[in-house]
């Protein structure tokens, strides 16, 4: 009974967000954005910890409309409660070391905005609570959480298309693949928050790349266990992947085209998994194919977009890593304690963003805080693999996001950092049935 009730909090908050997004966003209705944080924040409160996850994985590809810092912030205190205060060492020290480190970061900022800063560390913060959390006192659903990030990442989709369409119904397509509907993502979320769902290209794609590895990992998943949504999956595969490409990331295709592949070459394990894989990749590329070809001007940008002059310097991203580590390498004090994240153009003093995540976190937390904050994103996953043996298959997820944040940021915007949780639950997915049927087959044997 009692799930039941969790079950309902849940499909109302998603129902409720949905809906109210959709009207703010399409078609045009004012809503402050405190009427969201009062949803998310009142659901979240009655209900469980493991209901409170599950919106909160819904909500990740949403922060991009939503009012994210300030439901992180009580998500977090919400998450506190309900654990009684008990946190396990890891998610401790890595929440105080990200908040000591961007506050000494802090005292060298020309101006200091506390609430910029307060919004930035509630996504570290968050990150390292969900990835060293072990989930030992309540069962998390990871196919659920799995799905739920796919539907929040779908909401988004259907509503910068929906808003597309309603602007110009004709050629929505060809416009919204231009990026004439969508607005850049700021580096904090001051300004993104409550007004209208923003992602720009490389958000899009990046999104769009880990919700194609995660439908083709439910996909085969589904297949071992003999399940009827194996199609469902299949179709999402699809149109994430179409999404993506009409993106016009050149990073996106790439990586999409990496992550089908891999997916293709795991499932070659029996001649029913090669066969599948074939039929699939023919489907996909196909599909793709046939898409793209019945617009021409879609055809036209993506090839513009690979001919064109940026191609020798990747869209200028050579150029500004080459410039932001000459500015880190010349300053001791950026070695040891970094720039600082939510100033750290001002403190470098250079045009754009950094495009690299790897070099991001570098830059910002300088060579130790580097180390501390690297080890606490693949810690938990290295337990993981420790624990059982994993197809290769759910590892697709975690490579297809390491591909891509390579070309893109992690630490700002912050919304950027959430997908890697669901690569860690990808894992968590497989270890979680396996040890039940294991504990099954125990059980059996000893009866």
């Amino acid at each position: 009974m009692e799930k039941n009730k969790e079950e309902i909090y849940l499909k109302a908050y998603i129902f409720i967000t949905s809906a109210l997004l959709i009207v703010r966003d399409v078609v045009g209705i004012g809503l402050n954005k405190y009427i969201f944080l009062l949803i998310a924040s009142g659901f979240m409160a009655i209900g469980s910890i493991e209901s409170m996850i599950y919106m909160l994985v819904f909500s990740f590809p949403l922060f991009c409309g939503l009012p994210a810092a300030h439901i992180r912030l009580v998500a977090i205190v919400l998450y506190l409660v309900k654990k009684k205060g008990k946190l396990l060492p890891g998610q401790f020290f890595l929440s105080i070391f990200v908040i000591i480190l961007e506050l000494i970061a802090s005292n060298w900022y020309p101006s200091v905005s506390m609430g910029d800063i307060i919004g930035y560390l509630s996504a570290p913060v968050m990150l390292f609570l969900f990835l060293w959390d072990h989930y030992d006192s309540y069962e998390i659903d990871y196919k659920k959480c799995l799905e739920l990030f796919l539907v929040g990442f779908g909401v988004v989709c259907f509503v910068l298309m929906a808003n597309a369409f309603v602007k110009a119904p004709s050629h929505f397509l060809t416009n919204f693949a231009q990026g004439l509907f969508r607005a850049s993502v700021t580096e904090t979320d001051k300004t993104a928050e409550g007004v209208v769902i923003k992602m720009n290209a490389n958000t899009m794609a990046y999104f769009c790349c880990v919700c194609t590895a995660l439908s083709l990992t439910l996909a085969k998943h589904e297949s071992m266990e003999k399940t009827n949504k194996t199609a469902i999956y299949y179709f999402a595969t699809f149109i994430f992947a179409a999404i993506g490409a009409l993106s016009l990331s050149r990073s996106g295709i790439l990586v999409l085209a990496i992550t089908i592949a891999l997916f293709v070459i795991s499932s070659m394990t029996s001649v029913r998994g090669t066969i599948l894989s074939i039929i699939v990749s023919i489907l996909l590329i196909g599909g793709g194919y046939a898409f793209i070809q019945a617009s021409p001007a879609l055809y036209n940008s993506l090839y513009a977009r690979f001919t064109d002059s940026s191609m020798a310097t990747a869209g200028r991203r050579t150029e500004l890593f080459q410039a932001y580590m000459n500015v880190f390498l010349n300053n001791e004090r950026f070695k040891w304690l970094g720039t600082g994240v939510v100033e750290y153009r001002t403190m470098t003093n250079i045009w754009n963003s950094m495009h690299n995540a790897t070099q991001q976190i570098l830059v910002c937390m300088g060579i130790p805080g580097f180390i501390v904050f690297i080890l606490g994103l693949f810690i938990p996953f290295n337990r993981e693999r420790k624990s059982m043996r994993i197809p290769f298959f759910y590892w697709i997820p975690l490579v297809s996001l390491l591909a891509f944040v390579q070309t893109i940021q992690f630490l700002s915007p912050t919304i950027l950092m959430f997908p890697i949780i669901m690569c860690l639950f990808s894992l968590k997915l497989f270890l979680s049935e396996n040890r039940v049927n294991t504990q099954g087959l125990e059980g059996n044997t000893k009866e």
